[in-house]
């Protein structure tokens, strides 16, 4: 009755050690996964902030480009007026100039005429 009691208690302490150990290794299974869950956590969330970071700077160039298009626009249009207006005043020029050369040659053909009828009027006189 001894060995039997000795025998049991033998077989509940292999038993109790055996669930200990079963225990132990769950536990560093359990371990294990909670760091394959962190590092992979973590693997994901650098991942995403390289996402966000390469847009955002994406996002920056095509502001950049934008305003530098618009630029190039507003000085292709400022040079476009200075040159309207340059080309408007070259022309007003040219009218001017033409229109004061035919004055002249209105006064000069007057002029001539005015001689032509002095000149014909002394003849008459003579």
């Amino acid at each position: 009755r001894l060995d039997a009691d000795i025998a049991s208690r033998r077989k509940a302490y292999q038993d109790q050690m055996s669930l200990a150990t079963e225990a132990e290794q769950a536990r560093k299974g359990a371990e294990g996964e909670i760091e394959r869950m962190a590092e992979e956590t973590a693997r994901v969330r650098r991942e995403i902030f390289e996402e966000r970071k390469l847009k955002a700077k994406e996002e920056e160039e095509a502001r950049q480009k934008a305003k530098e298009e618009s630029l190039q626009a507003q000085a292709e249009l400022r040079y476009a007026a200075v040159e309207a207006k340059a080309k408007a005043k070259e022309e007003a020029e040219k009218k001017a100039r033409e229109e004061f050369e035919a004055r002249q040659e209105a006064a000069s053909e007057a002029r001539r005429l005015i001689k032509e009828r002095q000149v014909a009027e002394a003849a008459k006189k003579a």
